[in-house]
This record gives C-alpha cells, sequence and structure tokens, in this order.
C-alpha cells in the first residue's frame, strides 16, 4: 500500500512537471504552441483523478466525463500513451528516448485534432459523390474511364482537404491568437491593479457596477465615475476599459471594469484581519473591522500551523521529485517558508516577567481573581468570542482607567469606533440603545450616578451578555445583528447594583486596589509606571497567546463584593473581610495601640507626630479615620469619610459625639476616646 500511495505521489509530481513544460512550449512537435493548453489539460485531469483516488473519493474518472466528442478522439491517445508508459510510471524526464515518446503522442494529437473535421467531411463528400468501390466489371474500357475520372476526383478531394485543411488551421491561429491576446490584456489588467493596491489603493464596484475605491486600507469609501478614475490613477498612466475587447493597445496600463471585484456589502467581523472577504467567483464582503499589529498576534497560531503543514507537504514533494528544476524550486520554497515560520515564533517570544502580570496581580486581591480577569482576556484575545459574562470592577477610577488606556485599548482598539465607552452623558446623547450596540468589539459601562435610567441600562446589558441565537454568517446574510463585544462595568463611587440586580448571576464582581497604593508597592511614580506598562505590552500580548492556548473555560466567579454589592455607597463596600479590620480599627483606637499604626510612620512623619500628640489625650482626629485605616492596610478600602464615620458610628458611642471646635488641633475636629 505504501509503495502504491509513494507511486502515485510521484505520478502526481511527474504531471505537475509537464504541464508546466507545456506551459512553457518545452516540447517539440506539430504547432505546439495550438496545441499544449490541450494536451496540459489531458494531465491535469489525469493528476486529479489520481488525488481524487488517493483520497478515496467516489469516481475519481468523473474528470473525464465532459469531455466532447472531438476531445474523446484526443483521450483515446492520450489513453494508448498511458497504456504504452505503463500509467506513465516508466516515464523519466532525464530521458531523451522518454521525451521522444511522449513528443511522439503529441505529435498524434495535433495532427488527429487537425484533420479530424476535414477527414469527416471528405468521408461524407466522397461515400455520396465518388463511388469508387461500385466500379462495373463488364468492360475493360469502361474501368479505365472510371479509374481515370475517380483519379481526377480523388485529387479534387485531396485539393479540398488541404484547402480545408489550411482554414482550419488559420482558424484555430485567430482563435489561439484571440485567447491569448485576451489572457495577455487579463495579466495586464491585475498587474496595474497590484501597483495600485501596492499603493494601498483599492477599486470596485457595487452589485449596480457603480464605481468605487478608498485611497487607504479600510477607510471611507467614494463613489467615482470612469474619468475619476483615470484622473486616480494618472500617476501611472492608466487607462480605463468596460471589457478586455475594448482594449486597444495591449501592452500598457489599463483597468478593465468587468473583471473589478464585485463588492456585496460592508459587513463587521472581527474573525479574520482582512478587509475584503472573498464569497464566490468575484464577489466580495466588506469588512469594516481593522486589526491592531498586537491583535494579529491572536492568529499567529493558526499561521504556524499552516506553515507547518505547508513546510511537511513541500519536504514530501521534494523525496518523491526526481527533476532538477522541481528540487530547486522546492527547496526556494521551502527556505521562505522556514523564515515565515521563524519570524512568527521569534515575534511570540515572551519574558517571564511581565510588567503588566505584575501589576495585575497588585490591582486584584488575590491570585484566584487576577486568574480570573488573565482568563477572561486572553480567551476573548484568542477567540473573539463573548464569555456572556459581565465583569464589574469596584474601585478606584485611575486604576480601571488605566486597565482601560493601557490593556484593552492598544490590543483591541484600532478605531475608537469599535469601543462603546457607556457613560450618563453618552446615555443622554444617544436615545437608541441599537447604536451603542451594533458593531463593537468592546462595552465599557464607566461610573453611571444615581441619575441613570436603569430600566434602559438593565437592558442595555442584557443585549450585550445574552447569547447569540444565529452563527456570524447568518447575521451578515440577512443583515441581523450579533453581539461580538466583551462587557466591562466599572464603578467608584456609585453601586451599580440598581441596574445589575435583575442580571447579577451572570457577574462576577471584584475589587481593585487604588493606584497610589499600587505605585508605593512597586515604588516608582506615575512616570515610569506609563513608560513600563508601554514597554510591555507586545510582551503581556504574547503571553495572552500562551494562556489562550490552554482554552480554559471561563465560570462565573462569585466574591463577597458580589454578594455586599447593594451596601455600597460613595465608593465604599463593606465586606465580612473588611468589616472585620474595621473592628481591630476601632480596638486600636480604644486601646491606644500606637504599634497598629506604624505604617503611618513609613508614610508620613508629620501624620505620625500629630496622631501621638492626640493619643496622649485620648483624642483621634475626625477627618483623619478613613486615610488612618486605609493607610495601615496599605490599600484605599474607605474611600469616603463621611461613610467611614457613619459605619463607626454604629459599633461605637464615641464616635456619635459631636466634636466642637474647641477640640480642634492643627485645624481639625477631634473624638474623645471613650468606651461605652
Amino acid at each position: 500500500m505504501t509503495k502504491k500511495v509513494s507511486e502515485q505521489n510521484w505520478l502526481i509530481e511527474l504531471c505537475d512537471e509537464i504541464i508546466f513544460m507545456l506551459d512553457n512550449d518545452k516540447f517539440n512537435y506539430t504547432n505546439s504552441i495550438h496545441y499544449n493548453n490541450l494536451i496540459a489539460k489531458l494531465f491535469r485531469d489525469y493528476r486529479n483523478s489520481i488525488i481524487s483516488y488517493n483520497q478515496q473519493e467516489e469516481k475519481p474518472s468523473r474528470f473525464f466525463d465532459a469531455y466532447t466528442q472531438e476531445e474523446e478522439i484526443t483521450l483515446n491517445i492520450f489513453r494508448d500513451l498511458l497504456k504504452e508508459s505503463n500509467k506513465l510510471i516508466n516515464i523519466s524526464l532525464n530521458n531523451s528516448d522518454d521525451i521522444t515518446l511522449l513528443e511522439r503522442y503529441f505529435n498524434k494529437i495535433a495532427l488527429n485534432h487537425n484533420s479530424t473535421t476535414t477527414s469527416q467531411v471528405v468521408q461524407n463528400y466522397t461515400s455520396t459523390r465518388f463511388p469508387i468501390t461500385s466500379i462495373p466489371n463488364h468492360s475493360n474500357i469502361h474501368n479505365k474511364k472510371i479509374i481515370k475520372s475517380n483519379e481526377k476526383r480523388l485529387d479534387d478531394i485531396y485539393l479540398i482537404k488541404e484547402q480545408q485543411r489550411k482554414i482550419d488551421q488559420q482558424q484555430n491561429f485567430l482563435y489561439q491568437k484571440n485567447l491569448d491576446r485576451k489572457d495577455k490584456i487579463i495579466q495586464n489588467h491585475y498587474r496595474t491593479i497590484r501597483l495600485l493596491e501596492n499603493q494601498d489603493l483599492k477599486i470596485w464596484r457595487d452589485q449596480n457596477n457603480k464605481l468605487f475605491y478608498r485611497p487607504k486600507a479600510f477607510e471611507k469609501e467614494q463613489k467615482i465615475s470612469k474619468t475619476d478614475l483615470e484622473d486616480i490613477t494618472n500617476n501611472l498612466y492608466t487607462k480605463v476599459y468596460d471589457t478586455t475587447e475594448d482594449v486597444q493597445v495591449i501592452d500598457a496600463k489599463y483597468i478593465i471594469i468587468s473583471l473589478l471585484p464585485t463588492l456585496r456589502k460592508d459587513i463587521f467581523n472581527p474573525f479574520i484581519d482582512n478587509e475584503f472577504i472573498f464569497i464566490s467567483n468575484n464577489l466580495h464582503d466588506r469588512n469594516k473591522f481593522e486589526y491592531t499589529k498586537l491583535l494579529e498576534k491572536r492568529l499567529y497560531p493558526t499561521y504556524l500551523d499552516q506553515l507547518q503543514y505547508e513546510i511537511d507537504d513541500i519536504k514530501q514533494k521534494l523525496y518523491y521529485s526526481n527533476s532538477y528544476f522541481l528540487q530547486d524550486l522546492y527547496n526556494n520554497q521551502l527556505e521562505k517558508k522556514h523564515n515565515n515560520l521563524n519570524f512568527i515564533k521569534d515575534s511570540l517570544v515572551t519574558n517571564d516577567n511581565s510588567f503588566i502580570e505584575q501589576f495585575l496581580r497588585l490591582v486584584f486581591q488575590n491570585e484566584e481573581e487576577f486568574y480570573f480577569f488573565i482568563t477572561w482576556l486572553s480567551g476573548f484575545f484568542c477567540f473573539l468570542e463573548k464569555s456572556n459574562i459581565a465583569l464589574v470592577l469596584i474601585g478606584d477610577d485611575e486604576t480601571t482607567d488605566i486597565i482601560m488606556d493601557f490593556i484593552v485599548k492598544p490590543i483591541f482598539i484600532k478605531k475608537k469606533t469599535y469601543l462603546s465607552t457607556i457613560t450618563n452623558n453618552i446615555l443622554d446623547k444617544e436615545s437608541e440603545n441599537e447604536k451603542l450596540i451594533e458593531d463593537k468589539i468592546f462595552y465599557h459601562i464607566n461610573n453611571l450616578n444615581s441619575k441613570t435610567d436603569t430600566k434602559r441600562v438593565n437592558k442595555l446589558i442584557r443585549s450585550i451578555i445574552k447569547p447569540n441565537h444565529i452563527t456570524p454568517i447568518e447575521a451578515w446574510d440577512n443583515d441581523e445583528q450579533y453581539i461580538y463585544g466583551e462587557l466591562l462595568i466599572t464603578a467608584s463611587k456609585e453601586s451599580p447594583y440598581s441596574y445589575l440586580k435583575n442580571i447579577l448571576s451572570r457577574c462576577t464582581v471584584l475589587r481593585v486596589r487604588d493606584i497610589e497604593s499600587i505605585l508605593n508597592k512597586l515604588d516608582m511614580d506615575y512616570s515610569d509606571f506609563e513608560k513600563s506598562m508601554t514597554d510591555d505590552i507586545d510582551n503581556f500580548t504574547n503571553k495572552l497567546v500562551q494562556y489562550g492556548q490552554n482554552n480554559y473555560s471561563l465560570t462565573i466567579l462569585n466574591t463577597d463584593e458580589k454578594t455586599y454589592l447593594r451596601t455600597m455607597k460613595s465608593g465604599v463596600l463593606i465586606t465580612p473581610k473588611i468589616d472585620r479590620k474595621i473592628n481591630c480599627f476601632v480596638e486600636y483606637i480604644l486601646k491606644g495601640n500606637i504599634d497598629a499604626f506604624q505604617f503611618i510612620q513609613q508614610h508620613d512623619e508629620d501624620i505620625y507626630n500629630e496622631l501621638l500628640y492626640n493619643f496622649k489625650e485620648e483624642m483621634i482626629a475626625q477627618p483623619m479615620l478613613s486615610k488612618y485605616f486605609n493607610i495601615i492596610h496599605q490599600e484605599e478600602l474607605i474611600p469616603d469619610n463621611n461613610e467611614f464615620i457613619k459605619i463607626l458610628q454604629s459599633k461605637v458611642r464615641m464616635y456619635n459625639e459631636t466634636p466642637t471646635d474647641k477640640s480642634k488641633y492643627q485645624g481639625k475636629k477631634r473624638y474623645k476616646i471613650f468606651r461605652d
């Protein structure tokens, strides 16, 4: 079986080389330039039948079914060649005798093709007008007359046949000349189109045959006329014709309108990075979604697999090839493929010490929350399929802005129209939810306040996170809505509970640390931080490619922040963990435990000295309570002091006593420390 497959692979290679030689007129036989295409067709169909047989398809001989009666005669000669050469197995193109054998059969095909029509005419003419076989036998004299008469008629037949042969030859020549002319025109058209595309200029027609062009990739199209088109391409001295028949000078630069691609419609397709998407024949859709350089890396694993497959295929062809020409061709192809493969692999090399990863680990409360975010982001990056989960980030808006501005936007957002940032101002300006949803790759609901139309926002969110009930192709074909984008909700002050309560089961709520605390832990200022984030974005994208290959399924992460979301006020969200920290804080103050406030001394010596003085007087500064609490826990857990006082009032009576102006120290009112 292996030997048989090897022979078949070798035969495919042999057919390819014979076709190549025919296309380049390398065989010497009668009128070869006119019959190379016909003979090449025989070898292509034979090669395709071998491939079909290898793939165990039904009826591999189907490639010869549509032959005309005239082509059948040629096919019979080809079958004789296959019979004599043991189905080409005995043919070697390095053997001059085998080349001679091929040329002998090619010559038969050419001569037979030339004479088929005229011989049929002559046979008909002879059988009806020259009854040569019906010679009477009763008289020798009469026989001689008949013979002479028939000889004259045979001479006439020869002349007719020769004239018909010359007519056929002339017709074949003119037909082939017309084909050659048309082929050259088509080649010149596409050569001109490639020159324009190298200048980033693309031309097409719509289904009403109206002309359009765009000067740069993914830019807005412009409707033009033939005259406009000539003006636009005048730097190449380009003429514009409707059809190939209209071309006057072949060796020139021109555009044939009938050969231009036809555009069906504009679509939003983030799954591929091509602007023009082939449908069938010359029909295309135009993609409105343009990739960033970083987002292109999501396609690299597929490119690597495809390149490796092509390399393996070329290696197999090289192994079975006995032609120096093909061996040289395959080696060149291998070199180019290997160069591309290595380039892509090099561009995906990662540095394990990713600064953005380090930043994100500080943003979230624990490794579980960090990995949820990474899985959420990398899954969307690699597959661009929304998770149908609303990710809600509670806390410092500077931190969430950094996530958007330094991570999400550089990776996903080439044009700002691809991102739907939904704020109260946007909701006031845009009354239609459809316009906030359609053709987006990311949705960011950012810091909505108490004036928000909660019913509208709830409906908007439900539209985004519900599963799509159709495929993207069905949406494009039927002009229906399809939701591609992932949803991120951020809230630093107002609780989002009012517009999330009906879909809370589809939410993951995470608390983020404030940027000041993060910078303190990183021991850097904001300028160095921004530079480090920017410098690492390419490496971090490579990390997303790696994470995405693991293909972890994303499940909703339930947190205390989600459970107690309804209690959030002015950015203060108290979970049991934070409540325990508050209880400890209360005890530290009641006991005057200055050791518990050592971080304040490291943070700010003046604030610490003020605290020491107040403790000696059994006092505590009212405006500094939340600041003290946040400093000793090294993050802004309580961003609002007034809300914090309300919480403390529910725990200890001393905070219910209103401090007077007489209690002030360094301009701050102070509580008297006492137990109930």
